[in-house]
């Protein structure tokens, strides 16, 4: 059933009436509610279908508006409220109706703002609005599919407006997490900022106005620069109760045969993705390869992109000395100056390079 041409002529009169600001609740529920419903396939004068003044809170005489029935179960909420008022004074109640009866759509209206709800989902009631309409910002045409989606009898029914209402929640739940976690990932690559990027930062300089910069101005740059993005209070209370680093175990301290199996780095108290120093995997990767007898001088250099070595016998790539050198226990130099992603990047890439399985460094929580 393609209710869509019905729906664009009907919200089209909608629009073009100039009272539609001032109308009055019961004005709201006849002239707008209604119709859209009747448009969207329900039967406004069957009980069984559109149930007015619903009960759903026996003692104390509370009710609401509509409750859209399929086979005489109650599947969706709508609660009107005049033209003129604020519905976020109304969404908690409507939310407390939907969870105690179970229902599982729900939907807030003056007639011009539809706001559309999945009580059921977890979280606060405030976060569990997926949708909203707003007759005059939005064309009929974009109105006219929504409803169709999300209203339309046959679509409740066969719960695709149910199953399409989770998808589109689910996609800006998603959307908002990674705007939320952008900020920490950008204050990560800016405090650690690793040798591409530096070089990056270097390359682009010396396009721009013909000088190159050497590292230590661009590191210092880095550090002065107010570029870091403000820590919200959630980041601040899980730095001040986690610890900021890790400690790996030293080779020296495995017994030889056990360490001869064993790649095992261990992380107490933390999650894998916190900051810790990312040297730190680099040189206990190089060290067990050398208890291993696996890295010599005679491996070096090992490469880490074309121009960069990622362990030689002396602490320089081809063109420039280590940013951040580390000498390991065989008086080979090793290079750490990556961000923590690319230092388990490397440190596998310096397994696999020397003939061992990457995916025997393991990362796990104490």
């Amino acid at each position: 059933m393609n209710d869509q041409p019905i729906l664009i002529k009907s919200i089209d009169q909608i629009k073009k009436n100039s009272g539609l600001y001032q109308y009055a609740e019961d004005k709201v529920k006849q002239t707008i509610i209604l119709q859209i419903l009747q448009n969207c396939g329900w039967d406004i004068f069957s009980a069984n279908e559109v149930q007015p003044e619903y009960p759903v809170n026996a003692g104390k005489d509370g009710r609401v508006d509509y409750c859209l029935m399929i086979n005489n179960y109650p599947k969706y909420f709508i609660e009107a409220k005049r033209a003129s008022e604020d519905l976020s004074n109304h969404e908690e109640q409507l939310i407390k109706y939907c969870i105690a009866y179970g229902v599982s759509l729900a939907i807030l209206t003056n007639g011009h703002t539809w706001w559309f709800y999945l009580p059921l989902t977890e979280g606060k009631w405030e976060e569990k609005k997926f949708y909203s309409i707003d007759l005059g910002e939005q064309t009929s045409i974009d109105i006219a599919d929504r409803f169709v989606q999300f209203l339309q009898k046959d679509n409740v029914s066969n719960e695709e407006a149910l199953t399409a209402a989770k998808e589109l929640y689910n996609s800006r739940k998603k959307n908002k997490i990674i705007r939320q976690t952008l900020p920490d990932a950008l204050n990560r690559i800016i405090s650690e900022p690793d040798e591409f990027f530096v070089e990056l930062l270097s390359e682009t300089v010396e396009k721009i106005c013909g000088y190159k910069p050497n590292d230590r101005v661009i590191l210092d740059f880095i550090k002065e620069s107010n570029f870091l993005q403000p820590k919200n209070e959630i980041q601040r209370v899980r730095e001040r109760h986690s610890p900021d680093r890790i400690n790996p175990i030293k080779t020296r301290e495995i017994h030889p045969q056990q360490q001869k199996k064993s790649l095992i780095w261990q992380i107490e108290n933390v999650q894998r993705s916190m900051k810790y120093p990312s040297w730190e995997i680099l040189v206990f990767t190089a060290e067990w390869l050398i208890n291993n007898n696996k890295l010599t001088s005679n491996n070096c250099p090992i490469p880490a992109g074309k121009k960069r070595y990622l362990v030689n016998t002396s602490p320089s790539h081809r063109h420039r000395g280590y940013f951040s050198p580390k000498i390991l226990s065989n008086g080979l130099f090793i290079e750490t100056h990556y961000s923590v992603v690319y230092a388990e990047k490397f440190a596998r890439h310096l397994l696999n390079y020397l003939g061992v399985d990457r995916d025997l460094l393991v990362i796990s929580e104490k």
